[in-house]
């Protein structure tokens, strides 16, 4: 079946939310749904609720945005650093909030004092890299770097 942008369709009866009905994945209709007031009263600018930013171009990239969205709370994200940057490039931004741990750096370093790093590149071990066409602040500093 072929869905309609949600926001296009036309209104449908209260305690119904079509954006959230879009999704299929729930993380993603957790956070497009709207949050109530703590004390279910309107609050100083007459809202009921807090709502939650989602990109319209979201919806149009229903089937990635699933993807990116598809993991397991409290585990480690995917590494999906090309998929968060297509997405966000197709104006898909901001993307919502996941709630999964990112990777660190397997050997993390402390950063130089202030007056030093100025001066000095930092340790590459610092950063994942694996989204990168460069694989060091060397190769990132050199005036030879191309886009990407």
């Amino acid at each position: 079946t072929v869905h309609a942008h949600p926001l296009l369709e036309p209104k449908q009866q209260s305690g119904e939310e079509p954006a959230a009905d879009f999704f299929l994945i729930e993380e993603i209709r957790k956070y497009v749904k709207a949050k109530p007031n703590r004390l279910g009263k309107p609050n100083f600018m007459g809202a009921n609720g807090t709502f939650t930013s989602i990109g319209h171009a979201c919806f149009a990239m229903k089937r990635e945005l699933e993807e990116y969205m598809d993991y397991d709370v409290g585990e480690m994200c995917n590494d999906d650093w090309k998929l968060a940057q297509k997405l966000m490039v197709h104006g898909c931004d901001p993307l919502p909030r996941r709630r999964c741990f990112a990777r660190a750096p397997r050997l993390y370093t402390k950063p130089f004092p202030i007056n030093e790093s100025i001066w000095k590149l930092p340790d590459d071990r610092n950063v994942r890299w694996s989204g990168y066409r460069c694989k060091n602040f060397t190769c990132l500093a050199s005036s030879g770097t191309i886009k990407g």
